[in-house]
């Protein structure tokens, strides 16, 4: 039984998936497995990890799905069939630092930490920029604290496996990352972090996380119920803050990059505030960066020209 298994989804992943496993091949923790799914991929992804297994001296395990069904449906069924002790994600677009592994071992303190959490470097053709998701936490933090840092990447995390296993994630086509995060957070009592970049993001021009769409904006409406229906008790305003993240500032953020029609835009805010009347005044809300900041208060006011304005310029600045 290894004490890590590294779930990755494989979808089209032929030109990538030897980097990614190049890059485990060279970690400096040794005990781990590895769990492929292949999605019902049309090129030859399948026969590359084959002749990959043959050749390495890597805990291999390759299963294929029978029809597409999503990464999330595809690390389910990873999680399903892992041993490790911990469970890791990686996409097979992406790779991890020699030490990812080592270095997550470490935080977790010798296994006592229910999740460990790490920051990544966003790699694009025109460099590496990292990419912060949190800063040092002194002494013990709570899940509370946690959820208000907005992980929303299984690749940045490590997590005792049987918290995984409690938390499927939902047959989404996208936002199904933060649908469950959240949820393994709130089930996760000690924690532990990683400040170095040490998981690497493939970028790429017209990818499926980067591509703005009416499909989006209703995955991210899916991701944020989900974790409504399935969140723990005691966590309302942790959740109405992710909602304010996810929802309000991301779903109009996408509808805005994907069209002009105010009218949907209005209705997702009625519906929020529907549920959540007194979301402005969430205490998480000035821990925002002032860009999302100013971005909520347009939303609140329902100053959809200037939101459009504000999503020309993420536009400009994030996916040039």
């Amino acid at each position: 039984m290894a004490y890590i298994s590294v779930i990755i989804p494989c979808y089209n992943a032929a030109s990538y998936i030897e980097r990614c496993l190049d890059a485990l091949q060279q970690q400096s923790f040794r005990d781990f497995e590895v769990i492929l799914i292949d999605d019902c991929s049309k090129d030859d992804t399948a026969d590359v990890i084959n002749a990959y297994a043959k050749r390495s001296n890597l805990q291999l395990t390759l299963l294929c799905n029978e029809e597409n069904a999503g990464p999330g449906v595809s690390r389910n069924r990873g999680i399903a069939a892992s041993n490790g002790e911990y469970i890791c994600f990686c996409d097979s677009d992406d790779w991890y630092d020699p030490d990812y592994l080592e270095q997550m071992v470490k935080a977790s303190r010798n296994g006592e930490a229910d999740m460990v959490l790490c920051n990544s470097r966003k790699v694009t053709a025109t460099g590496k920029t990292d990419i912060i998701l949190f800063s040092k936490k002194e002494g013990e933090v709570s899940a509370r604290q946690i959820l208000a840092l907005g992980i929303d990447s299984l690749c940045n995390l490590m997590v005792r496996r049987e918290v995984a296993v409690s938390v499927p994630l939902p047959a989404l086509r996208n936002g199904e990352d933060m649908a469950v995060i959240p949820l393994m957070i709130m089930r996760c009592k000690t924690f532990g972090f990683v400040e170095k970049c040490i998981y690497n993001y493939l970028c790429r021009p017209g990818s499926l996380s980067l591509s703005a769409s009416n499909g989006v904006t209703e995955a991210l409406k899916r991701s944020f119920s989900h974790i409504t229906e399935h969140q723990e008790p005691g966590f309302d305003r942790e959740v109405e803050f992710i909602g304010m993240k996810n929802l309000v500032y991301g779903g109009l953020l996408n509808h805005f990059k994907a069209q002009k029609d105010p009218k949907p835009a209005k209705a997702l805010m009625d519906q929020f505030e529907k549920q959540y009347p007194g979301w402005y005044q969430n205490p998480y809300r000035q821990e925002l960066p002032l860009f999302k900041r100013v971005f909520l208060l347009f939303a609140k006011r329902r100053l959809f020209l200037p939101l459009r304005l504000m999503c020309r310029i993420h536009r400009l600045l994030t996916e040039r």
